[in-house]
């Protein structure tokens, strides 16, 4: 029998939420071009949470090639 309590929690954005990120960070782009850009603008401007951000993207990296 296994402990649901020592079991890590595991967390999944929804499509839905993931696409909104990559949306705002490509109309970002767009408009300011990607050297301008810092995660954080596009945190701010999608009104999402950090976590949620890197919930959906472990890593900077991991959202740029997402982006291409």
């Amino acid at each position: 029998m296994t402990n649901k309590a020592s079991q890590p929690r595991t967390f999944t954005l929804s499509d839905e939420k993931r696409n909104h990120i990559l949306t705002t960070a490509l109309n970002l782009f767009d408009q300011f071009g990607f050297q301008h850009i810092s995660i954080m603008r596009i945190i701010t401007e999608a009104k999402i949470a950090k976590q949620s951000f890197y919930m959906a993207f472990p890593s900077k990296d991991s959202f740029i090639i997402e982006c291409l």
